[in-house]
């Protein structure tokens, strides 16, 4: 039960952040790049980057306790989030786009994501998501 509490939260705290992101000023001239990204963020609200967790992989008290270098790091989220992400469009393709751009089920893709994460190390993350703040 702590653990599900934990990963709520953690949900949470990565969907806020992702949220103010995402609400950065547009460049002023948007790129060919930067549209077909916008598209495929319209087309997939549910999508997790792991813009925010690759972050972690440069605190070396992170790094410290999850017991990975930088760059097993980098590999280690780099394919959860990845598996993630397919779990959760197998899951999308059998719903209605009106499930899939709901909160509940951004907040349904995080969680996945964030259970990949945590059992590619070894249950270390949520122990470790706070290490090195002050």
């Amino acid at each position: 039960m702590q653990f599900q509490a934990r990963v709520v939260l953690f949900a949470v705290l990565l969907m806020a952040t992702a949220s103010r992101a995402q609400e950065a000023a547009p460049s002023p001239h948007p790129t060919a790049k930067d549209e077909s990204s916008a598209t495929a963020t319209k087309q997939k609200p549910y999508f997790v980057s792991p813009e925010n967790m690759l972050m972690r992989c440069k605190v070396p008290a992170f790094l410290q306790c999850m017991k990975l270098q930088e760059s097993e790091c980098v590999t280690v989220i780099d394919k959860a989030v990845a598996e993630g992400n397919a779990e959760v469009e197998a899951k999308a393709i059998s719903k209605p786009e009106a499930q899939t751009t709901s909160d509940f089920f951004k907040g349904y893709a995080i969680g996945v994501v964030i259970g990949k994460i945590h059992s590619a190390s070894k249950g270390r993350l949520l122990g470790c998501i706070s290490a090195g703040k002050t």
